[in-house]
């Protein structure tokens, strides 16, 4: 594996494993429907819930393909290897982002 293919994997995991939580949080649901009382109306109250962590994780992993794609291309915020940039974080000496490819921490100067 080259470094894009281990950026697109790092960008997709936090999606995946959301899509992944949602699909357990279906099954575990599964079993309160057959049920009577209680566990039907905890069905009724909680059925939408995986569904929501499926669009979030499916909505999380275009957003960092896209992010990817763009940086591979040459557009939007890009560090010095060539990798996207994270998101913007304040830290102690002011507010950085973190490269997705070298880990590397970038002051604001740099895309400012």
């Amino acid at each position: 594996m080259d470094r894009e293919d281990w950026m697109y994997l790092k960008a997709l995991a936090p999606g995946f494993a959301l899509v992944v939580a949602a699909a357990i949080a279906m099954w575990m649901l599964s079993g309160l429907r057959s049920q009577s009382g209680l566990g039907a109306a905890l069905f009724d109250t909680l059925r939408w819930g995986p569904l929501a962590m499926a669009a979030a994780g499916t909505g999380i992993g275009f957003f960092r393909c896209y992010r990817t794609y763009q940086a591979l291309n040459g557009a939007g915020l890009i560090c010095h290897c060539g990798g996207p940039l994270g998101g913007e974080v304040d830290g102690r000496y002011g507010p950085y982002r973190k490269c997705m490819s070298c880990q590397r921490n970038l002051s604001h100067k740099h895309w400012d």
